[in-house]
């Protein structure tokens, strides 16, 4: 039934070209682009060729990794020079990733309160108090942003100024173009740059530019949070090059008013903001006021209690952002820098009225009935000022009076009342103002035109903004109370206006009920998060598309598609990947794509790999890949025997036999000895873990440490050492021709142990090795001089030692059949 075609440019980012409005420059003349800082990493190469699985006889395993497909271990030797690889990242706000978090946390109230059964009005409700907290999410990320870009604090929060360097060359290469731009679009003599901390590029990279361009400049930063001497020297650079002040944080945060204290002398003075991570803010900041809207106007028609009645003050507060555009000219008329008789202060009220800032226009009214008019401006046919005529209407209108209960039909009544006498004093008004004794003020005209629902003065003043379009008409036009006849005034308005946006063109969509338009152009051009939280409360919603409240939702689909969407989306930042996966595990399938993000994430701490399998894995392969990364990791730490343990946990026999064999021939000390017990202890506890999982389905298999001989040589060569260390000669010859026996012993290590023997087979005190052991240790010494690999075999070992361990082991068989001999007689009595 629906269709969607995604084309979101990036987790966070949003297409603009459809929103009417949205610029973001620092003096409203540039548009800006950002680019991602680039990050650098230093790899050894390596080839997936098959080839590097073979390794000649004189070059060492150096190092491994798994191959990208995890078929095959990759050997290689190590590159000291290494390779460069550069990519972009694109890092997401640290108040962004707080704020996407906060959405889960209430969906996830969402699905919780989903599943308790409720009769429908109650469901409603709950489904009304969910969207204001949503809408309350985004009001209070918009808050917290704007404090941060006027005190300056997102330079505490941002992961992007820990460890920056402010030499950077290729980042300020990156960035050097935006920031001419930003320069050299200033048009006054002297230009204060912002440049956010110290610590960042922009000091330098300003500097730098400013001494092209030869505009004067005077550079504002904050202190460092880590001085150092090169920040220091770079620091003393720029004040021979150019005038630059280091703030504190105190004084940083109020920048604006430390500009008019120092600098308001001056006659020609521009300020402007360079630091990416600022306009990163303000970018959002608008997105999140367009999107806050856009909850707004669907919460007005889907997620109202009282669905058959619509209050004036719920559309006034889908306009709160255009409301407040208004507010500094304003504070300018009563602060009395625009004065009263500017033309700029009547054009200001009618913007005013147009989007129902009725306390705002009698504040300025107020204040023009005490200044001196002339003759034409007092006299009235009502006996009354113009003025005080306006202002008495307007203290009049209904939505000035508060109610505490909402009675559409007394409100309606009250409105065509209110309407019927004002229209009436105001035509007399005009009508006395024909007259050349009374002439009417051409100044208050508008304003009286508006209020009379003059369609081409309200829509001149609303400058074809659909939604004040919307409020004039309820407000001056037709008053409607019913969310059916206000969908009939959203259908006549956009009928109006010329050239509509994507955006307005969404709003119709929710008042005619055209549910697939909507969610679709959200979907392509916002980020996932508002499509998705959206579509999830309709979904829930016990009386939208549904035949009827016990039946599902036709938007079943739909809402399952944005969900995978918003998922992966969210998965796909390492950031942001618990959060992702928290939404997947609520999609079909979902399972399957957390594995697939989880098994291709860089590995970085064991605490966090842990907290993945537990939360997160359920396929035995996913885990298998992470103990795979943490083996990796922890061989390059020479962590041996750690790396060995995870191998053990993933029961691959193969890497666990070549890994062994790389330890045996170039890692075999103490060190590595005595952290093989790790590998007994870690492996005995995660298959305990295995083994709870294998109750609750789980397809994991133990490992079974028998069946791979290089390992239990491993273990078994360690007891060997600590018996020896305990002087328990007995047991150590022993285990030694039992591990001879079972063939576990590497045949390269065989003339290593048998000469580590000479003073057992020395001994004049004890005869260790009885006849059976002694003749079958010639045997494998003979064995192992007979074999055609006995040049690798004896690498270091001389031919005089060889000798010598001969005739050890002739002197110890002599010795044990004079023993054997004496205990037989022994026996005899």
């Amino acid at each position: 039934m629906f269709s969607f075609s995604k084309q979101n440019d990036g987790n966070n980012g949003f297409n603009t070209n459809i929103f009417p409005n949205i610029t973001v420059s620092p003096f409203n003349t540039v548009n800006n682009t950002f680019e991602t800082t680039p990050m650098e990493i230093t790899t050894t190469s390596s080839s997936t060729n098959s080839s590097n699985n073979k390794t000649s006889k004189s070059s060492k395993f150096c190092n491994f990794k798994w191959s990208p497909t995890g078929d095959q271990l990759l050997l290689f030797k190590p590159n000291i020079k290494g390779s460069k690889i550069k990519y972009q990242v694109n890092n997401t706000l640290s108040s962004t990733r707080k704020f996407l978090n906060d959405l889960y946390t209430h969906f996830e109230s969402t699905q919780r309160i989903a599943n308790s059964q409720v009769v429908p009005d109650d469901r409603l409700r709950e489904i009304s108090h969910l969207s204001k907290t949503y809408l309350s999410v985004i009001l209070s990320t918009i808050s917290q942003m704007v404090k941060a870009c006027k005190t300056g604090s997102y330079i505490d929060n941002e992961d992007s100024y820990i460890n920056c360097d402010p030499n950077d060359k290729e980042l300020m290469d990156i960035n050097r173009e935006r920031v001419e731009n930003i320069l050299k679009s200033g048009s006054s003599n002297t230009l204060v740059v912002f440049c956010g901390s110290s610590d960042s590029i922009y000091p330098l990279l300003c500097s730098q530019i400013s001494n092209k361009l030869k505009p004067k400049c005077i550079l504002i930063a904050r202190e460092t949070n880590q001085p150092t001497q090169q920040k220091q020297d770079i620091i003393n650079t720029i004040k021979r090059q150019t005038e630059i002040r280091i703030l504190s944080k105190e004084e940083y945060s109020n920048r604006y008013n430390y500009i008019a204290e120092n600098f308001g002398n001056q006659d020609s003075i521009e300020s402007a903001d360079v630091d990416d991570v600022y306009f990163k803010y303000i970018e959002e900041i608008e997105f999140l006021y367009l999107a806050s809207t856009v909850w707004k106007v669907a919460s007005l028609f889907y997620f109202n209690i009282s669905s058959s009645m619509i209050s004036p003050n719920q559309l006034l507060d889908c306009i709160d952002n255009e409301r407040k555009e208004l507010m500094d000219t304003y504070e300018g008329i009563m602060n009395k820098r625009i004065e009263t008789s500017d033309p700029v202060c009547f054009d200001h009220m009618a913007k005013l009225l147009v989007c129902g800032c009725i306390d705002q226009v009698i504040s300025i009214l107020g204040l023009m009935s005490k200044a001196p008019r002339s003759a034409s401006q007092i006299t009235s046919t009502a006996r009354k000022s113009p003025i005080n005529l306006l202002v008495d209407i307007l203290t009049q209108i209904p939505l000035k009076k508060k109610q505490s209960n909402f009675n559409p039909n007394e409100t309606l009544l009250q409105w065509k009342k209110w309407s019927t006498d004002s229209k009436r004093q105001l035509t007399q008004y005009i009508d006395s103002g024909s007259s050349s004794k009374n002439q009417i003020d051409e100044n208050l005209l508008p304003i009286i035109k508006i209020l009379l629902g003059d369609q081409e003065t309200i829509r001149y003043y609303c400058k074809n903004s659909f939604l004040q379009l919307v409020i004039s008409n309820l407000l001056y036009v037709e008053y409607v109370t019913s969310t059916s006849a206000l969908r009939s005034l959203f259908t006549q308005c956009y009928e109006i206006i010329q050239e509509p946006s994507e955006i307005e063109k969404i709003f119709l969509s929710f008042a005619t009920k055209e549910i697939n338009y909507p969610l679709k152009t959200i979907s392509k051009y916002f980020p996932t998060w508002l499509s998705t939280h959206l579509s999830d409360l309709l979904y829930h919603h016990p009386y939208f598309m549904r035949k009827s409240p016990s039946e599902p939702s036709e938007l079943t689909k739909v809402r399952e598609h944005l969900l995978s969407e918003h998922g992966q989306s969210l998965a796909s930042d390492p950031a942001l990947l618990q959060v992702g996966c928290n939404y997947l595990k609520y999609v079909e399938n979902g399972q399957f794509m957390i594995d697939e993000f989880i098994s291709r994430q860089p590995i970085q701490y064991e605490k966090n790999a842990l907290k993945m399998i537990d939360n997160w894995v359920t396929s035995q392969e996913t885990k298998n890949s992470i103990y795979k990364m943490l083996s990796v990791k922890d061989f390059q730490r020479q962590r041996y025997a750690s790396a060995l343990s995870w191998l053990i946990l993933t029961n691959d026999s193969s890497r666990i036999t070549q890994l062994s064999n790389y330890l045996l021939e170039n890692q075999l000390n103490s060190d590595f000895l005595n952290d093989l017990q790790s590998i007994l202890e870690k492996n005995l506890q995660i298959n305990t873990n295995r083994d709870n999982n294998n109750n609750n389905g789980s397809e994991a298999s133990t490992f079974d440490i028998s069946s791979n001989n290089e390992l239990i040589f491993l273990i078994k060569y360690r007891e060997l050492i600590n018996l020896w260390k305990e002087r328990s000669f007995k047991e150590y010859s022993s285990l030694l021709c039992q591990m001879f026996k079972d063939k576990i012993i590497p045949k390269n290590f065989w003339l290593r142990l048998l000469l580590d023997c000479i003073p057992l087979f020395e001994s004049n005190k004890n005869v260790y090795f009885n006849y059976q052991d002694t003749l079958f240790l010639q045997t494998c010494l003979e064995e192992i001089i007979q074999s055609h690999l006995f040049d690798q075999y004896s690498q270091s070992i001389s031919n005089q030692d060889i000798q010598i361990l001969r005739v050890s082991l002739a002197r110890n068989l002599a010795k044990s059949i004079m023993v054997s001999t004496s205990t037989n007689n022994l026996s005899l009595f």
